[in-house]
Parts: C-alpha cells; structure tokens; sequence
C-alpha cells in the first residue's frame, strides 16, 4: 500500500506515511479514508520522504475539483507535508494552492518539525 493512513481520534490528528511511487489514486485513497472517518477537521502530516509523486497536470486538476468539494467539510484541519530533501515541493505548493482551502499548510524539513508545528496551531 503506497500510502498508509493513521487516524488518532483523541489527538486529532491524521498521520499519512507514503512509500514508492504514488499516483493520483494513491492520492484520493487516502483522502477518502480521512472523510470517511470524519477526520476532515483533524491536523494532518503527510510525510514523504520514502516517496516521489507522479501526477500529470490533469490529475492536478482532478484533484483541485476534489479539494474544492471538500469545502462542505469546512473547517479543515491544518496539513504539514514532510519532504526531507525538499524533493517534491512544488507539487505540495499547488497542492496548498488547490481548492482555496481555508486551512494553514506548510512543508517541513523532518516529521518531528512538523508535528511540533502542528501542536502550536491546535494546542
């Protein structure tokens, strides 16, 4: 399974660890274990460092359709994605771009930087 998924109800918080090569339908796996748990509100971290992301402009697309339609699950969580080496930054950047979410994301060097900042915004 390219992406495992952990939903920690009392801490509120979603962990997504990738491995190998993820596509699109890695992607909306995932997201759609986190609506299905009613976990949309939840702080979440994707971290990427075992991974690299192979998406065409077009899946972007698809997945901005799908972004913006989460908007229903209003508010939403805040998401940090690690990316130790800063490999793949450019597609977290569109990612926080897509579907005018109105949640705080923000990259990060190691999980523990992540999760850190993660705590502040949520207490």
């Amino acid at each position: 399974m390219p992406i495992v998924t952990t939903i920690n109800d009392a801490k509120r918080l979603v962990e997504a660890q990738g491995s190998g090569v993820l596509m699109l339908s890695d992607i909306v796996e995932c997201f759609d274990t986190v609506v299905v748990n009613q976990a949309m509100s939840y702080a979440k971290i994707f971290d990427a460092g075992d991974c690299s992301v192979q998406v065409s402009d077009a899946d972007m697309m698809e997945l901005g359709a799908r972004v913006s339609a989460y908007a229903a699950y209003e508010p939403r969580g805040p998401i940090a994605i690690v990316l130790p080496n800063g490999r793949g930054r450019d597609i977290a950047e569109r990612f926080f771009n897509l579907g005018s979410a109105k949640r705080p994301g923000k990259v990060f060097g190691t999980k523990e930087q992540a999760l850190a900042w993660l705590a502040s915004l949520t207490g």
